[in-house]
């Protein structure tokens, strides 16, 4: 059978438990050391201001309510794709903006310098709370921006979400992050660009999968295609050891 055959079949429902399985496992993890490395940059990373975001954008806590609905939103799209093609592509690439961004958050950490606020209205004290779980550190590049925007093609290339709906999406969760000034610009563009790099990498193996292609791209995609459906066989041996 065909690599691209295997790859179009439909997952049977204990894969795309597995799959889930994965994604919730691999969510919790990144979280945990997003913690840890939020914390050191806070001790040991430069500060870095927000002059030109306090001239353009308010302080405004009510924005609270749209930062954090980009978890459940990440979430889902992500357990969507669970039983779409091109899953282990997905995911690989997705592991692969978090690693980068956490070398960049150990190797040159930064945070924020956040405004005082009084706790005077649920948003605040929602902001509030989370300013006391979440440190300031960890800020370029901006896994906000870089998650949401990788997110946002997922939805749109594999899960058929509306482009009417994913693009708002996509404007209001980064403008967020600059209202209740936990980034600043410089770490939504670089979250953005990282995660494009990362939709130009699933876009060229996804051409390299349709197209008969020569040279680096043939090799690039026969490579990972080998690497994806190998970390497949595990997840399907993993649904018989669990029977």
């Amino acid at each position: 059978m065909k690599p691209a055959e295997v790859r179009e079949a439909a997952p049977s429902a204990k894969v795309v438990f597995v799959r889930c399985a994965i994604i919730l496992g691999s969510f919790a993890g990144i979280l945990t050391a997003y913690d840890q490395l939020a914390a050191r940059a806070e001790r040991l990373g430069v500060t870095l201001g927000a002059q030109f975001e306090q001239q353009v954008v308010p302080f405004d806590p009510d924005w609270v309510w749209v930062y954090i609905a980009y978890y459940p939103y990440l979430l889902v799209t992500f357990l969507r794709a669970a039983s779409k093609p091109g899953f282990w592509r997905a995911y690989g690439l997705s592991l692969s903006v978090v690693s980068i961004s956490f070398c960049v958050f150990w190797a040159a950490p930064t945070c924020i310098d956040r405004p005082p606020f009084a706790p005077n209205s649920p948003s605040a004290s929602v902001l509030g709370w989370l300013w006391r779980i979440d440190a300031s550190g960890n800020c370029a590049p901006s896994l906000h921006a870089s998650l949401m925007t990788w997110a946002v093609h997922i939805g749109i290339g594999r899960c058929g979400q509306p482009r009417w709906f994913a693009a708002p999406c996509w404007i209001l969760v980064l403008y967020s992050t600059l209202a209740v000034r936990q980034h600043v610009v410089v770490d939504l563009i670089t979250g953005v660009a990282l995660a494009l790099g990362a939709v130009g990498v699933d876009r060229l193996a996804a051409r390299s999968d349709g197209v008969a292609s020569s040279g680096w791209i043939a090799r690039l995609g026969s490579v990972q295609e080998q690497l994806l459906l190998a970390l497949r066989r595990v997840a399907v041996r993993a649904t018989f050891l669990g029977r």
